[in-house]
């Protein structure tokens, strides 16, 4: 049995992606291992040698784990959770024992940048059992975004983008941007939108009210977990038109530009979905991604 460490600074305090996969991984890995999540890098300095430590932060803590992992002899994983940018360019000049690229288009890009680091890919998983289809549809049509409510997020894309549509909108999360984005929906979508913050537990009947599911943020974000808990619900996704999201999503959602994010939100709407979206989740069930861990530790 292995003592493996999650470095996130932020678990229990925010719901972001990266907090998710901390709480995830850290939940399926120990029905194997011994799994704990430190808030602090630093608090690797106590634990044994042989210890894997699994790094979520980036930039100083990528840094100061590097060093610190080689001095006490344990192994420093550091997935992308950061995106095609600085931060896991910095990462990979860490030269971590493995980078976890969670796409096939980030592994090209990381061993297009860093070929000496070794690198495997395996992606954020969903929990199937807990984000499930409903039994009914929403009675309105309502698009659904679920992600921290900053610029790079570009929710005031989509609000001008429902705004030409019939459906209401739901935006989750929380941040600086509250404020702007509250008034701008006032404006475009009076009397039909809700700005909202939720742990992550009730997140799945918050998915279960959605129709659509929409994803415009910046093209290289590096992944999206929330798209894989809304395909998980059953529901279509319009994400940005990039080959990450593209890779993600595969025939369960659609792809669009700023320029036509209303319209293929309205085709989106309309379409017969059947099962796809639920299917193409199928793919990333947090079972099969802990299998792909349980092989790197015994690599390691």
């Amino acid at each position: 049995m292995v003592n493996i460490y999650i470095i996130s600074r932020h678990s229990g305090i925010v719901s972001r992606g990266v907090e998710t996969y901390a709480q995830e991984i850290a939940k399926h890995l120990s029905k194997y291992h011994q799994v704990a999540i430190l808030k602090s890098g630093f608090g690797v300095l106590s634990k044994k040698t042989g210890s894997i430590i699994i790094s979520t932060g980036g930039r100083f803590e990528s840094v100061s784990l590097r060093i610190i992992t080689w001095l006490r002899g344990q192994k420093l994983i550091i997935p992308g959770q950061s995106g095609l940018g600085f931060d896991d360019k910095l990462n990979l000049l860490c030269f971590p024992d493995r980078f976890i690229a969670l796409t096939k288009y980030q592994y090209d890009w990381a061993q297009n940048f860093n070929h000496f680091v070794k690198t495997e890919v395996i992606p954020n998983g969903v929990d199937l059992n807990i984000f499930k289809p409903s039994k009914s549809k929403p009675k309105v049509p309502t698009v659904g975004y679920v992600a921290a409510l900053y610029p790079e997020k570009r929710q005031e894309l989509l609000i001008r983008a429902v705004s030409q549509t019939n459906a209401k909108l739901i935006l989750v999360g929380k941040g600086p941007d509250e404020r702007h984005l509250t008034d701008l929906c006032r404006k475009f979508l009076p009397n039909r939108f809700k700005i909202i913050n939720a742990p992550h537990d009730q997140m799945p009947e918050i998915f279960q009210q959605f129709t659509v599911f929409a994803y415009p943020t910046v093209p290289w974000e590096s992944f999206g977990i929330a798209m894989l808990e809304a395909m998980a619900c059953n529901i279509p996704v319009v994400a940005t038109d990039d080959p990450i999201r593209r890779e993600i999503i595969g025939d369960a959602g659609l792809f669009a530009s700023p320029s036509n994010l209303a319209e293929k939100i309205n085709l989106a709407l309309i379409n017969n979905w059947g099962s796809i979206p639920r299917h193409q989740a199928e793919k990333y069930s947090w079972e099969e991604i802990v299998k792909k861990y349980l092989e790197l530790f015994k690599e390691l």
